[in-house]
């Protein structure tokens, strides 16, 4: 193999990496942290810090992270606004994260509209959406399919499931968790997947 090829193959590989490492920060990494938190509010006898307490932590995930605990215990999307990063793209993430947090306690669907980005707008809209016409203003088919999820636990309807339509998995899964949360085993009659139906009746029976 001649020396060309050999540095041929070297920046193919190197233009991957490369390819990789951006899709990971600027694409996979934000969905990741946006996704955790419409799930995620402060958890019950958590303690809260102060915003001063905030402020002197050192490592910047955990001073996010503190901010929104607070914002989302006060309901305060002015809190949000504290958060900062030397990486622009992240600090954006950091913040949208925090509002969708905030919307999500408050279901309070205005929040969301600070979003610049659609994405992030409708990632937001699929934790707060308390009615179904919020999540046909949803373009992105899997963020849809979060919004009905939601909507089916929120209501405890899972009728809402049947709207799920990525994958067969996620509606059975939607199921899943209605059924379990409503401990009614008929919802597992729905599940079209052997071991996610059985998983579900076995919850349902051990009483989880």
């Amino acid at each position: 193999m001649t020396k060309t090829k050999i540095l041929l193959i070297l920046i193919i590989i190197g233009v991957v990496l490369v390819s990789i490492y951006v899709f990971y920060k600027v694409v996979l990494l934000p969905q990741m942290l946006l996704k955790e938190a419409i799930i995620q509010t402060v958890k019950p006898g958590k303690t809260i810090k102060t915003l001063s307490e905030c402020e002197k932590i050192a490592n910047e995930m955990e001073k996010f992270s503190c901010y929104k605990d607070i914002a989302t215990d006060q309901q305060d999307t002015l809190i949000c606004d504290k958060i900062s990063n030397p990486d622009e793209t992240m600090e954006k993430v950091y913040q949208e994260m925090c509002y969708t947090s905030v919307a999500a306690a408050k279901k309070d669907i205005s929040i969301c509209e600070k979003m610049s980005n659609q994405g992030s707008k409708e990632k937001c809209y699929a934790g707060v959406a308390q009615d179904p016409s919020v999540c046909e203003k949803i373009q992105e088919r899997t963020f849809k399919d979060n919004c009905y999820e939601h909507l089916a636990l929120e209501k405890e309807n899972p009728s809402f499931c049947e709207k799920v339509v990525v994958t067969e998995l996620g509606k059975d899964f939607c199921y899943k968790e209605v059924a379990v949360r409503k401990k009614d085993a008929s919802i597992c009659d729905k599940i079209t997947d052997r071991g996610v139906r059985e998983n579900c009746l076995f919850l349902i029976e051990k009483g989880y």
